[in-house]
This record gives structure tokens, C-alpha cells and sequence, in this order.
């Protein structure tokens, strides 16, 4: 029976390789698809802002081409986009290495994480936009060694520049640096009286970039005179990125009524949600038994940070209206938590996602096939 055994779980890991592959082309074949047809409208007018009329939020990308480029072609969101995709492919490959290594046995939970369409497949529909840079980010903070209090200064820059880029990373993925570092400096070592001092002024600093942004980051021109600076930057021969100049004057109200105003459509879509995360299951139950797994305070640290950065998502979801797009940046942050309690010391062993299953490898089979979950509505 045993080379049985070994002889089925090898051609199933023929299928599991295959389902690899197969992902990689999607992204790919997505990729290349975008690039020909799409036309990056919000993406390209954030390269358009910088800090022409004084501080404003969202402009710090804007203001550093603007040190090497006076005029922005329109396929710029292209040019950092899909490389900052392919650079966070390659160090989250690192960190997969790094927390389960590659084998036979890890290659079903390979598929379910870097193949979910939550994951890299979906950064591709948020190609140009600033997510997949927080992503980055927090994977760094996964794979720097947690050794000096320069680690926590690090997390503190990445938090600090993520906002500046973008205020709304301080809702998606600057909880989940900061979880990061709280779990693998604070949490995991006797620190001293100087180091919490440091990290408190530190977790200042990023709070006080949060209040530079919201208080000083509104714009004290009309639409007109911003509408017609960024025309003066730009190179495009499509003029579709001007509809979204709202956004730079838009207020927390106006934003909250676009979000009631889409509530109901986005509530329909709520069984395709469901009906993703169950095609996860072999994904989830092994999160839960690695949850399960971690000695009581771990365990109590980890649901009170996965709360928290739930929490911010839950805010989001209040805020802005693309809830495909979030919920995937959610899934995301929890498959690095994964992550990080697979480095804290755990009462028992947990099984990997069984390799030599078929019904896995049917659920595998669906997810990749799966190209996206969506940037504001499913697919």
C-alpha cells in the first residue's frame, strides 16, 4: 500500500504543478490584456497631481515623477504598475519559502493563496492603483529580520510613506505592517523602557501623517484652475481621467452618500462572496487549526489584531464604495497573518492541506480558473 500511496500523491502533484501554471499564465495572459485595451483613468491622473498648489493628498507619487518629467504619457500607470505586481510576486515567493518552503506537501496551499483570485490575479484589476505597494510592504516586514529596533523604524517609514501616497492606506494595509512589527519585536522578546518609548513616538509620527493628510491635504483652488494644471501635465490623447478630479474635493459626507447610494447593488452581490470563500475551505480550516494551534496569549494577540485590521476594513467599506476591491485586500492581510502565526511558537502540529486529495484538487481547480474577485463589483 505505501507505494501506492507515494504513487498517487505524485501524480496528484503533476495536477497541483499544473494548477500552478496555470495560474502564472492567467496573471500573465491578464497582464498583457490590460495593457492592450484599458486605459487607466484614476491610476494615470494620480501621476498627473503633485504639490503645485501646496501640500495634497495623494500627490507624492505625482510629485516625484514631476522631479523627471514635466508631461506624463498615459501608459506611466503600466510602467509601475505591473513591475510593482511582478516585485511583489517574487518577494512573496521568498516568503512562502521562508514560512512553508516548496515541496510536494505545501504545493495545495501554494495554489490557495498565491493562486486565489483575492490575490495576485486581482492586483492585476487594480493595476496602477497603490495596493499591491502596501502588500509589498507588508511582506517585506514579514521577511526582515526582526532583530533591531531598525526593523520597527522601518515598519514606522513604510507606514508613514504609505500614507502619504495614499491617505486610504492607512485603513488597508498600514494596520497590518504595524500588527507585524507589534508581534515580532514587542511580542516576541523582553524589550526595554527606551525601545516602547521609541515605538510609541514612532506609532506618533504615522498618526501625525494621518492628520497632515485629513486636515492639510485639501486642495484651495477651484476645479477649474486644478482641472487645468493637470491638462498642462498631461500627455494622453484620452481625456476620461477628468471625470475623477472630484475625488481630489470630495468630502467625507459626499463620499458616504456614494456608498449608501451603491449599498444595494454591492448587498447583491453578497451570496458571490460566500460562494468564493467556500471554494477556500481547505484554505480557511487550515488557518483556523493554525490559529488553534498557538499557546493562549498568541492566540489572544492574533484574534485582537485580526480584529483590528477588520475593523479598518469595516471603515472602508463605510467610506468607499468598491467592496470587491477591498474585501480582497482583506483576504490579502489575513493570508500574511498566516504568515506571521506560522513563526510563533505553537502547542502542537498542524496538517498541511492534503496533497493527495481529489476534492482539493477539484476546489484548487475552480479557484484558479477563477481570473479575479473585482475591483468594485465581482469580476
Amino acid at each position: 500500500m505505501v507505494p501506492e500511496n507515494k504513487g498517487t500523491m505524485t501524480n496528484l502533484y503533476f495536477h497541483w504543478r499544473r494548477l500552478i501554471a496555470i495560474n502564472l499564465a492567467i496573471v500573465v495572459g491578464y497582464a498583457l490584456y490590460k495593457l492592450s485595451r484599458d486605459f487607466l483613468s484614476l491610476p494615470y491622473i494620480h501621476l498627473l497631481v503633485d504639490y503645485h498648489f501646496g501640500f495634497t493628498r495623494r500627490a507624492l507619487v505625482g510629485a516625484f515623477f514631476s522631479l523627471f518629467l514635466t508631461k506624463i504619457p498615459q501608459w506611466m500607470p503600466f510602467a509601475i504598475g505591473l513591475p510593482a505586481i511582478a516585485i511583489t510576486m517574487l518577494l512573496y515567493a521568498k516568503l512562502f519559502q521562508k514560512t512553508f518552503g516548496f515541496s510536494k506537501a505545501t504545493a495545495p496551499l501554494f495554489v490557495f493563496l498565491a493562486g486565489s483570485p483575492f490575490f495576485f490575479k486581482n492586483f492585476i484589476v487594480t493595476v496602477g492603483y497603490f495596493d499591491v505597494i502596501g502588500c509589498a510592504f507588508a511582506i517585506v516586514m514579514l521577511l526582515a529580520p526582526a532583530r533591531s529596533f531598525w526593523f520597527v523604524i522601518l515598519g514606522a517609514a513604510f507606514s508613514t510613506l504609505l500614507i502619504f501616497i495614499h491617505s486610504g492606506q492607512t485603513l488597508l494595509f498600514v494596520p497590518t505592517i504595524l500588527f507585524i512589527v507589534g508581534m515580532r519585536y514587542f511580542m516576541a522578546k523582553p524589550v526595554s523602557a527606551a525601545e516602547i518609548g521609541g515605538g510609541v513616538v514612532l506609532l506618533a509620527i504615522v498618526a501625525a501623517s494621518v492628520f497632515v493628510n485629513v486636515v492639510f491635504g485639501s486642495l484651495d483652488v477651484s476645479r477649474e484652475e486644478f482641472t487645468k494644471y493637470l491638462q498642462s501635465r498631461s500627455l494622453s490623447t484620452n481625456d476620461n481621467w477628468m471625470v475623477y478630479i472630484f475625488v481630489w474635493f470630495d468630502t467625507v459626507t459626499e463620499g458616504l452618500k456614494i456608498t449608501r447610494a451603491a449599498l444595494p447593488r454591492n448587498l447583491m452581490f453578497i451570496p458571490v462572496y460566500i460562494v468564493l470563500f467556500i471554494l477556500h475551505a481547505p484554505l480557511i480550516r487550515y488557518f483556523r487549526d493554525s490559529i488553534g494551534a498557538l499557546t493562549l496569549r498568541d492566540r489572544r494577540l492574533v484574534l485582537a489584531g485580526m480584529a483590528g485590521i477588520t475593523a479598518a476594513y469595516v471603515l472602508v467599506f463605510i467610506l468607499v464604495s468598491d467592496y470587491a476591491r477591498w474585501l480582497a485586500d482583506w483576504v490579502v492581510c489575513m493570508m500574511l497573518v498566516l504568515h506571521l502565526i506560522k513563526e510563533l511558537p505553537s502547542v502542537r502540529s498542524v496538517p498541511l492541506i492534503e496533497c493527495d486529495s481529489w476534492r482539493n484538487i477539484r476546489l484548487g481547480l475552480i479557484v484558479t480558473i477563477i481570473p479575479r474577485c473585482g475591483g468594485v463589483t465581482p469580476w
